[in-house]
């Protein structure tokens, strides 16, 4: 959340390089793979089955909110409200889990 609003408040290119890549690393190691797949060998079928379809399901909804903000505001406003509006998803789920 942090290096997505560094990049969409930075002024030099190498600022923007530079946290993009910390954001690439930061979902590297946060595998959601992993989650899946201890989800479901511990638990029963139909809840594997569930819990792998809601992953899906999530990250198909945040791929197209992505692609539909970026159409909608990049050409208008530019590519820094993008970011910055693209960090609201991440943010909630943070909040929550940091409370």
């Amino acid at each position: 959340v942090l290096c997505n609003l560094f990049a969409a408040f930075s002024e030099k290119y190498i600022s923007i390089i530079v946290s993009r890549a910390l954001i690439g690393v930061c979902i590297g190691l946060n595998s959601n793979a992993i989650g899946i797949f201890a989800a479901s060998e511990s638990s029963s079928v139909r809840v594997s089955q569930q819990s792998i379809s809601i992953a899906n399901i999530v990250y198909a909804i945040g791929t197209g909110w992505v692609a539909l903000l970026g159409y909608l505001i990049i050409d208008t406003t530019g590519w820094r409200l993008f970011v910055a509006l693209s960090t609201v998803p991440i943010a909630i789920p943070a909040i929550i889990m940091l409370q």
